[in-house]
C-alpha cells in the first residue's frame, strides 16, 4: 500500500477512500481512524483523571472503567453512522470488548504508581486528596460518569453560559490542562492509536508483515500533523474544562494548578498519562489486528 491513500484516509478525507467493497461487506479499518482522529472525547480521560487514592482499589477501578469505556462505543459509532452492516459491527463489538480491558489498564497504573511515587509522593496526594478542594475537586472530575453528562455536555457546548465565560477563565482552565500536560499527553495517544489503525489497515489489506519503511514513513506523517491535531484536542477540551469546573471558583482551581504543579503532582499526572498512553497504544494495536485479521477472513468468504 502506498502511503499517499492511507495517509489521506488517515487526515481526513471520505472514509470511503481506501475501503475494499464487496457483496455484503466493506473492509472499514480506515473508518476507524477517524474517530479516533477527530471524534474521540480524548478529554474525558484527563477531565476525569482526579487524584485516586493509591491503595484504594475502588477509585482505581472506577477510573480504570470509566476509561476503557470510552473505546468500545467510539469504534461502534463510526462505523453505524458510515452504514457498516450489522454482522460487521457486531464483529467489531464483541472484538472491541475483549481489546479495551478496565481490569488491565487498572493493574498497569496501580503497578506504576506503586513502582513510581515514594512514600513522600504518596503521603502529599493522599493528604490534598482528602482535604476539601480534593473532595470537590474530585466530584468536578467524576461528573463523566453520570448517565446525562454527553447529553449536558453537548447543551453547555451550544450555550449563552458557554460564550459569556471570561478570557481569564478560559485561561486558567487551559493553563489547569498544561500544568497535567494533558494536551500534549492526548495528542500523542492520537498519533500512537493512528499509526496502530495503519498497522491494522495494512493486516486487513492482506500484509502479515507490513513493510516497515512504509509504516515508518505513515508515521512520520502522522506525527508531523501534532500541530494541527492539536488545535482540535485543545478546542475540545477547553469546552469540556470549563463544564466540568464551572462549579469550582477562580481561587480553588488555582490551588488545583499549584497542587499539580508540585513534586508530588507532576509525578503522579506523569505515570497516569505515561500508563493510559501505552495502554491505548497497545490496546488499540490488539483491536486492530484482531479486527483486521477477522474482516480478510469475512471478506474471503464472500462472493467476488
Amino acid at each position: 500500500m502506498s502511503v499517499g491513500p492511507m495517509f489521506k484516509c488517515l487526515m481526513g478525507m471520505p472514509l470511503t477512500c481506501g475501503m475494499k467493497n464487496t457483496k455484503n461487506g466493506y473492509a472499514i479499518l480506515p473508518a476507524l481512524v477517524m474517530v479516533l482522529l477527530m471524534g474521540l472525547p480524548y478529554s474525558h480521560l484527563f477531565a476525569g483523571a482526579g487524584v485516586v487514592e493509591i491503595y484504594d482499589l475502588d477509585d482505581l477501578d472506577g477510573f480504570a472503567e470509566s476509561v476503557a469505556k470510552i473505546m468500545p462505543p467510539s469504534v461502534v459509532q463510526a462505523m453505524t453512522t458510515q452504514g457498516v452492516p450489522p454482522d460487521i459491527i457486531a464483529t467489531a463489538q464483541a472484538i472491541a470488548d475483549e481489546s479495551f480491558s478496565a481490569e488491565e489498564l487498572q493493574s498497569h497504573i496501580r503497578e506504576a504508581l506503586m513502582t513510581g511515587l515514594t512514600d513522600d509522593h504518596v503521603d502529599s496526594i493522599l493528604a490534598w486528596r482528602k482535604t476539601a478542594l480534593g473532595n470537590l475537586i474530585g466530584a468536578a472530575e467524576n461528573q463523566h460518569n453520570a448517565p446525562d453528562y454527553t447529553q449536558k455536555l453537548r447543551a453547555y457546548s451550544v450555550s449563552s453560559e458557554l460564550y459569556s465565560v471570561s478570557d481569564k477563565r478560559r485561561l486558567m482552565v487551559a493553563a489547569l490542562y498544561d500544568s497535567m500536560n494533558a494536551i500534549n499527553q492526548s495528542v500523542e495517544m492520537i498519533v500512537n492509536a493512528n499509526y496502530a489503525m495503519a498497522l491494522a489497515t495494512a493486516i486487513a489489506n492482506g500484509d502479515d508483515v507490513p513493510d516497515e519503511k512504509t509504516m515508518r514513513e505513515v508515521y512520520d506523517s502522522i506525527a508531523g500533523s501534532r500541530d494541527q491535531i492539536a488545535i482540535g484536542v485543545r478546542g475540545r477540551m477547553l469546552v469540556t474544562g470549563l463544564f466540568a469546573y464551572r462549579g469550582i471558583s477562580d481561587e480553588e482551581l488555582a490551588s488545583y494548578m499549584e497542587f499539580n504543579m508540585t513534586e508530588a503532582g507532576e509525578r503522579y499526572n506523569q505515570i497516569i498519562f505515561r500508563t493510559v498512553d501505552r495502554w491505548l497504544f497497545d490496546s488499540t494495536k490488539r483491536f486492530g489486528f484482531r479486527f483486521g485479521k477477522a474482516l480478510r477472513e469475512m471478506n474471503a468468504q464472500q462472493p467476488v
